[in-house]
């Protein structure tokens, strides 16, 4: 499991939004998988590769007429993983 806080987020007229999010994977003690950082990083940083972008806009889009996010129509991924950041999103 993975809890996700939104660390920062600015949301100013006529100008991208940018979020910035913070995720902690929580796995079973009694598990014999931990993951490394390592393959942790790369499998976030395939999760959000230009590939797979389209389905994600279209999931955040997709989000209630009411939420700001949802007339996003493009996303740029920043990824700070030296920096404790794990994921920065502007959206257009």
């Amino acid at each position: 499991d993975f809890v996700t806080f939104m660390t920062r987020n600015e949301f100013l007229s006529n100008l991208p939004v940018v979020a910035q999010y913070r995720s902690t994977g929580l796995f079973n003690p009694s598990s014999i998988f931990y993951p490394t950082q390592r393959e942790l990083d790369q499998l976030i940083s395939e999760a959000f590769n230009s590939q797979n972008m389209p389905a994600y806009l279209g999931r955040v889009q997709g989000l209630p007429s009411n939420n700001p996010l949802s007339s996003t129509n493009s996303i740029s991924p920043n990824f700070d993983l030296l920096h404790q950041d794990l994921l920065r999103c502007v959206a257009f």
